[in-house]
């Protein structure tokens, strides 16, 4: 029997979301297609008021005074603003604007410390993936799950839920 929420399941877009200070790599695990880029963003300050970025990603390399908002030595994000801006990106490269329903996005952290996500942590990452267009978020705190081998209720299983904790 094929029900309406395995059909859903199929057509939705999963994106596996790596973040750390040296880079940011989104699958498309529906299509196989990979988009990385170094996490940094290129401002103008000169701008009035608002900031207007220059470049994202890897171009942004090119600025002295990138921003990389994942560089912080105690804490997952340094600059909310500018990573809610990267992931927006970051989502949109990988999906190619083809996704039928927003997109599941299944996030992990590969910062180098030695302690487990804070629930704080967990809700930011939820916060910029649900901002860059995510309708459902999964954050992943182990390091050795292999998500593209994972149906959706064992990920479920696996995973801090962003709706249940917000």
């Amino acid at each position: 029997m094929f029900s309406l929420s395995k059909l859903l399941d199929r057509l939705t877009t999963k994106l596996y979301i790596e973040v750390c200070e040296r880079y940011i790599k989104v699958i498309n695990l529906k299509r196989g297609f990979t988009f990385v880029c170094k996490p940094l963003i290129a401002v103008d300050a000169n701008a009035k008021d608002n900031a207007y970025i220059l470049a994202i990603g890897d171009k942004a390399s090119t600025y002295p005074h990138a921003i990389n908002p994942f560089a912080h030595p105690r804490v997952i994000v340094d600059n909310y603003k500018m990573a809610e801006v990267l992931m927006r990106y970051a989502f949109e490269q990988a999906t190619r604007n083809r996704a039928l329903f927003a997109p599941i996005a299944i996030i992990k952290s590969l910062r180098e410390m030695d302690t487990p996500l804070s629930d704080i942590e967990k809700v930011a990452l939820c916060e910029l993936c649900s901002r860059a267009g995510a309708r459902e978020v999964m954050v992943l705190d182990e390091t050795d799950m292999d998500v593209t081998a994972m149906d959706y209720e064992t990920l479920r299983q696996h995973t801090f839920i962003c709706d249940d904790h917000l």
